[in-house]
C-alpha cells in the first residue's frame, strides 16, 4: 500500500516558462530493494505504478538521484521517491494539495540533473485535462525549463519551447531554449528568464541547432551543435569535433562520442573508450572528478575506470534477474546510477561501492 505525502518544494521557470506552485509527492518505499553484487550493492530504485518505465538520469555526491517515470519528475533519496509536480500558481491559489481537484490539469515532465545543493534541473509541460480551453493560462502544452530548489519560485512569459539539461555546482543551468527562427538554441541562464545564447557552430545561414548538455565548476560548457561537440569557455563555442559531449568534470576532462564510439577529450584531444569488438555502438554519459566514466557499449551499461571498461551487467549473478543496459550518472564516491530490466520491467538502478 502506498504511503502519500505532500509537501512544498518551491521551484522557478527559466525562459519560456510559467507561473508555478511547486510540490512533492513522497513514496515510502521502506527498505530498498538490494541484491549484492561483486564489489558493489544493488538497489532498484523503485516505482510509483510498479508496471511503469523508470529512468535515472543524474546523482550527486549524497546519494539523491534524480529521473522520471512514464514522464513524472522525480526524486530518490533514503529509500524514498517522490513525485516533483508543479501546478500552475493560479489554478491552485487559496487551495491545500489535497483538496486540488486532479482532473483540472495534467503534467508530465523530467529531472535530468542535479548539484550538491539539491538543485534540480530539467523541465514541466502543463496541460488542462478538463474544464475550458485557457484554464491553466495562456501557456500549456509546452515543454519549459525548470529548476527545483528551497526558494520562492519565480516566472517569466514566453511561449517557446526550453529545458534545463544540466545545472553546476553553484546553480547555473544550462540547455537550450527554441528561438523565433523555431531552432534549438545551446543557452545559460543567468537569472529567472535571463538566458544568454551560446551560440553554434553553423558554418553558414543560420539555423543550425545547439544543445548544452554539461557544465563543471569552472563554467566551461559542452554540448551538441551541427553534428559536432562543443565546448564553450570565455564567450567563445569551440569544436571539439563530431559527435557530441554529454558532460565535463572539474578537470575539464569532457565525456561523450565521436564516430558512434565512445570518447573522452583530454586538452581538447579526443581519446577513444576501450569497448570489445563487436559493440559497434558506445557512448560516454557521464564523468566525475576522478576520471571514472560511465556509459553503454552495445546493449550493457559500462563503467571505464583507469583505463579499463567494466562490464556492469556481467558482475551480477543470473539469478539477480538483471539486465543493465546504461549507467548514466556516478558521483565522487563511485556510485552509479542507471537504467535496466528487472525480471521484464524497465527499472531504475544504484550500484554503491562496498567500501562507500
Amino acid at each position: 500500500m502506498r504511503f502519500l505525502a505532500l509537501f512544498f518544494l518551491a521551484a522557478f521557470f527559466l525562459a519560456g516558462c510559467g507561473t508555478a506552485d511547486v510540490k512533492t509527492r513522497d513514496v515510502a518505499l521502506g527498505k530498498p530493494t538490494t541484491d549484492s553484487v561483486s564489489g558493489y550493492t544493488l538497489t532498484d530504485l523503485g516505482a510509483f505504478d510498479p508496471g511503469e518505465t523508470v529512468e535515472a538520469n543524474a546523482i550527486n555526491d549524497h546519494g539523491q538521484v534524480v529521473g522520471e517515470e512514464a514522464d513524472t519528475p522525480f526524486l530518490w533519496q533514503g529509500g524514498h521517491i517522490s513525485e516533483l509536480t508543479a501546478v500552475q500558481g493560479g489554478l491552485i491559489e487559496d487551495f491545500r494539495p489535497a483538496e486540488r481537484n486532479p482532473g483540472d490539469f495534467e503534467q508530465d515532465g523530467g529531472a535530468l540533473a542535479i548539484n550538491d545543493r539539491g538543485q534540480v534541473a530539467g523541465w514541466i509541460e502543463i496541460g488542462t485535462t478538463g474544464g475550458q480551453p485557457g484554464d491553466m493560462g495562456p501557456r500549456h502544452d509546452q515543454p519549459e525549463a525548470v529548476v527545483w530548489d528551497g526558494g520562492p519560485w519565480e516566472y517569466t512569459d514566453g511561449l517557446r519551447e526550453c529545458q534545463a539539461l544540466a545545472i553546476s555546482s553553484d546553480g547555473i543551468p544550462v540547455g537550450f531554449s527554441t528561438g523565433q527562427d523555431g531552432v534549438r538554441h545551446a543557452v545559460r541562464w543567468r537569472g529567472v528568464g535571463v538566458a544568454q545564447d551560446l551560440g553554434s557552430l553553423a558554418t553558414s545561414g543560420g539555423g543550425a541547432e545547439s544543445e548544452a548538455k554539461g557544465i563543471n565548476r569552472r563554467g566551461q560548457i559542452v554540448g551538441e551543435s551541427a553534428g559536432q561537440a562543443f565546448l564553450w569557455q570565455n564567450g567563445r563555442i569551440k569544436s571539439l569535433g563530431p559527435g557530441r559531449a554529454n558532460a565535463i568534470n572539474d578537470s575539464s576532462i569532457v565525456a561523450g562520442q565521436g564516430n558512434d564510439r565512445a570518447s573522452l577529450w583530454v586538452g581538447e584531444k579526443r581519446r577513444f573508450l576501450p569497448v570489445p569488438k563487436g559493440r559497434n555502438t558506445s557512448e560516454a554519459l557521464a564523468i566525475n572528478n576522478r576520471g571514472e566514466t560511465v556509459g553503454y557499449a552495445g546493449p550493457y551499461a559500462v563503467l571505464w575506470s583507469q583505463g579499463r571498461m567494466i562490464d556492469l551487467d556481467r558482475l551480477l549473478p543470473q539469478s539477480a534477474g538483471w539486465h543493465l543496459v546504461q549507467a548514466t550518472g556516478i558521483n565522487n564516491s563511485g556510485q552509479i546510477v542507471g537504467n535496466g530490466v528487472h525480471r521484464g520491467l524497465n527499472r531504475a538502478f544504484l550500484l554503491t561501492p562496498a567500501t562507500k
